[in-house]
């Protein structure tokens, strides 16, 4: 018996109708959605159920209801769309995977194309279920049945709704195939209760009980169809069109090596600007005489006015600083860092009396008198048993030598790197830093380099929070870029006015990389990260399934995109004493 023409029934496009006409108000978040597709590996294709959960934020690919494979939302790189849906995606130290799918309808690849894509944007994106239920509105037969395999025949479940059908294994809840019913699927019924079922991937061979069953299968999916869902629309598919036809060259390689997508740069364009401008170190990043683009990058580059400048008294340098050669004072020089600011070295004092941290200033006094005065008279002034501690400060050769508690554990950075940080330790690392910034704020500074490397334990196990040379006062309405990239608000990164909330920010990607040893969007490199951050905020963590709700909490509240919404220290350290008593 061949294939007839099918054709939907009345009540499912009734119903189809009454789900679109729904409000998004009304609509109901997507939990998890299957697709049975083929994906290549390498050389090889093979097939699997596409299985996204967006509770735990990852994509499982399954065989025969086992997880093969998985990839978080947050590792999710660029998506393209040709014949087959491109995915590539990076594990966490940047390394880059690649995947196509290739799926059974049109209508699956439209859906499947747009939550990966939507998801390569932001990893935390929400969708609605009504959006992606409409071939399931109606279930109309159910069957057991027999689907052929490669070595035997299994007992199969199969559900027939309006746009597709299931067939289920023992677990009810995890499908083992799934076809939608679009035009190029065609049947054929053959002797012994046989339906043939051909698809765009693969024939699927069923086995019915008796004649009526089979005939009732047939019948129904004659009055099936799937939705049709309207073309995938991209405005801007290349980097020489639209505005970024203007970028300089240098910049759209930038772009283009990094895997931006160019629709999301045109929609950012003045962010994007600013990114550029920040890595490449130029004024200006476009080209041409195209007079919107040129008013639009003036209109950023125009910063807000910060007031006239105070000079503190308290900040002088020389008023901190002895005269004479720093090593009168100490002997044995070890160099143990290096950096912009200059060296570090560990020594001992001459009366053999312990070690110190030897920090010599890169830039000559006359370079950087204003900004080492501020830096000294913080370390000189401040008292906090989790701010490092100046022990002296020299003025020798032109050159500035500040000595100060050396803290033999190292920093985070280089703790994490030899062995995993367990969840206790990093609340009550996470717990003193934030007392040595709530102390600051009070003071009325923003740190602005909060990271890893700016944070150490010494060796009784004491936080110390490190490196006050881009303090800057709260007062003084900062909105210059500072600080280390994958550590920045977006509001930093944007260079718009700032508080002291940018450290609590700083202070989330520090937790962050010390349960998961990167910082937020690591794995896509610094440029893309910062305009994910810039433009969406942070990522939050990779895999919310190994963590306690209350440490997604804290990073969440760190993580909030409005500033004024965000928590502040005093807050956070309540959260962190709850993470300490729930462990």
């Amino acid at each position: 018996m061949q294939n007839q023409q099918r054709k939907l029934d009345d009540e499912s496009l009734h119903i189809i109708k009454e789900l679109q006409q729904i409000p998004e108000s009304k609509k109901n978040f997507l939990t998890e959605i299957y697709f049975d597709v083929a994906i290549t590996f390498g050389k090889r294709t093979e097939y699997r159920m596409l299985y996204f959960n967006f509770k735990t934020r990852k994509i499982f690919f399954l065989r025969h209801a086992k997880v093969r494979e998985e990839i978080l939302f947050s590792s999710l790189s660029q998506v393209g769309l040709d014949d087959k849906i491109k995915i590539i995606w990076n594990d966490l130290f940047g390394n880059a995977t690649t995947h196509y799918i290739i799926t059974q309808s049109y209508s699956d690849t439209v859906q499947i194309f747009y939550l990966l894509r939507t998801l390569s944007f932001h990893p935390l994106s929400r969708f609605f279920e009504e959006d992606f239920k409409h071939d399931i509105v109606k279930k109309k037969y159910s069957v057991k049945c027999k689907k052929r395999g490669q070595t035997a025949w299994a007992h199969r479940q199969m559900i027939i709704y309006n746009g597709e059908f299931i067939l289920f294994g023992d677990n009810p809840h995890v499908p083992l195939t799934i076809c939608p019913l679009s035009s190029k699927v065609s049947f054929n019924i053959h002797a012994n209760y046989i339906l043939e079922i051909n698809t765009a991937i693969r024939k699927i061979i069923l086995s019915f009980s008796n004649d009526q069953e089979l005939n009732m299968t047939y019948n129904t999916l004659m009055t099936c169809e799937q939705f049709i869902r309207p073309p995938v629309i991209i405005k801007v598919r290349t980097f020489t069109s639209n505005k970024l036809a203007y970028l300089i060259n240098s910049c759209r390689d930038i772009c283009i090596k990094n895997m931006l997508y160019p629709d999301e740069c045109v929609e950012h364009f003045a962010i994007l600007c600013e990114i550029l401008r920040a890595v490449t170190k130029k004024r200006s990043v476009t080209q041409g005489n195209k007079k919107e683009i040129m008013i639009e990058e003036d209109e950023y580059l125009k910063k807000p006015q910060t007031g006239k400048k105070i000079i503190y008294p308290e900040d002088e340098l020389k008023q901190y600083c002895l005269t004479d050669d720093p090593k009168k004072y100490y002997k044995n020089f070890i160099s143990v860092g290096k950096g912009g600011f200059g060296d570090v070295y560990k020594v001992q004092r001459m009366d053999e009396q312990g070690y110190v941290a030897l920090k010599v200033l890169k830039h000559s006094v006359e370079e950087r008198s204003e900004k080492m005065g501020v830096e000294v008279a913080r370390m000189k002034l401040w008292n906090h048993p989790n701010l490092i501690k100046m022990i002296g400060c020299w003025l020798f050769g032109n050159q500035v030598f500040i000595s100060m508690e050396y803290c033999s554990l190292g920093t985070l950075k280089t703790i994490i790197k030899s062995q995993p940080m367990p969840l206790q330790d990093i609340a009550y690392v996470i717990q003193c830093s934030l007392k040595g910034l709530e102390y600051i704020h009070k003071q009325g500074f923003i740190h602005r380099d909060i990271k890893t490397t700016n944070i150490m334990l010494d060796g009784n196990y004491d936080v110390k929070i490190i490196d006050f040379g881009l303090v800057v006062r709260i007062n003084s309405n900062p909105s210059n870029r500072a600080g280390s990239k994958s550590y920045m608000a977006p509001e930093v990164i944007k260079q718009i006015p700032y508080n002291e909330k940018v450290d609590v920010w700083s202070i989330g990607c520090v937790a962050q990389e010390l349960f998961e040893t990167q910082p937020p969007y690591k794995e896509h490199g610094v440029i893309k990260g910062m305009f994910k951050t810039a433009v969406y905020g942070a990522e939050g963590l990779r895999d919310i399934t190994k963590v306690p709700v209350d440490f997604a909490d804290f990073i969440n509240k760190c993580f909030i995109f409005e500033s004024k919404d965000r928590a502040s220290c005093t807050e956070l350290l309540t959260v962190c004493c709850l993470i300490l008593i729930s462990l």
